[in-house]
């Protein structure tokens, strides 16, 4: 594919100059201080998220075009010494990849069709723009298939969770399948997590109706009758397995639903929340991973504001309680247990 010269040769703007070098230094390992300084960087102004979030796309494409079929991407790291080639070869090729991914999503937009699928590591959030103007939001270890075909758009949730909010477009019902069940809107925002017994919706805003189980992308089997319109505040929680009728519905108060839709932002927001979900959240953002040595802590409430990426501050408070004591094995995992 040959690429038009404004679009292969051009140069980066100021803001993805910063950007790129950031992230050139946070992958050779930031020095002391410098994490927080590039934090306050990336907050200071929404171009500058943008700029990074546009880069970590651009390069993640790359690294999977670049990935041997079959094998799972491996994240190069690169030593200071190979700062600078690094850079030159890497300007180039984002410009060129960014201009490939423009020309792609607006030949499929144009097509209406789209097949696509994305996976996220642990503590990895990735933000996904559709071809007619939908996102779907992924939180880690999650896994989602696109499929926009004809008439309809459909995404299927492997595992995980997500967050989709969907643009509206009544000829195109947009549909999700996760765990045995199908989510339709049209033009709304709503969460589904993929549990090991059971999916959760949560509705954000606007209305869905919630089937199950199915056969393909959109056809409900016969015989078990939707739920009610769900709206604003709305969750429902769907066994995967034994089921017979829809749950029914509960309403989440704002505190909850904020609690429930705060993995999308860097900061975990509990109300009394069973310490096995709050773990549960924090191990999907982070390489290092709680685990219980007594079952019966998870059972344990919590409330509270959390740094979604300092698992080690979380479990410091919770040894302040005094009847809880954290064993770490190495820089990979904690275990909680009761103090005997």
């Amino acid at each position: 594919m040959n690429f038009p010269p404004d679009e292969a040769d051009a140069e980066p703007d100021p803001i993805e100059e910063v950007a790129m070098d950031w992230l050139l230094e946070r992958d050779e390992g930031f020095a002391p201080g410098r994490a927080a300084e590039y934090e306050a960087w990336r907050r200071r102004d929404a171009r500058h998220a943008a700029a990074v979030e546009r880069l970590e796309q651009t390069w993640s494409r790359l690294e999977e075009l670049a990935q041997p079929a079959g094998e799972v991407p491996r994240v190069a790291r690169a030593g200071s010494s190979l700062r600078p080639s690094r850079r030159l070869v890497l300007w180039p090729a984002l410009a060129a990849a960014a201009a490939m991914v423009l020309a792609f999503g607006w030949w499929r937009a144009g097509a209406g069709n789209l097949h696509a699928q994305y996976a996220t590591s642990p503590g990895a959030v990735q933000r996904i723009l559709l071809p007619d103007g939908s996102v779907v939001t992924l939180n880690g270890e999650s896994a989602a298939e696109v499929d926009y075909a004809g008439d309809q758009r459909g995404v299927r949730l492997g595992r995980g969770e997500a967050h989709f909010d969907v643009a509206r477009d009544p000829a195109r019902p947009f549909v999700v399948t996760a765990g045995g069940i199908s989510v339709r809107a049209v033009g709304t925002a709503f969460n589904v997590r993929v549990a090991t017994a059971a999916v959760e919706v949560v509705v954000a805003s606007g209305l869905v109706r919630v089937t199950a189980p199915e056969k393909g992308l959109a056809q409900p089997r016969p015989g078990l009758t939707p739920t009610p319109l769900l709206e604003k505040g709305d969750r429902v929680v769907v066994p995967r397995t034994g089921i017979e009728a829809l749950p029914a519905v509960t309403r989440l108060d704002p505190e909850q639903l904020r609690e429930a839709l705060a993995w999308q932002q860097e900061r975990l927001v509990f109300a009394d929340t069973p310490l096995r979900e709050v773990v549960d959240q924090f191990n999907r953002r982070n390489v290092l991973q709680v685990r219980f040595g007594d079952e019966q802590l998870g059972t344990r409430l919590v409330g509270g504001t959390f740094a979604a990426n300092n698992v080690e501050a979380f479990v410091s408070l919770l040894e302040r309680g005094g009847d809880l004591t954290a064993e770490r094995r190495g820089e990979r995992e904690i275990i909680l247990r009761r103090v005997r």
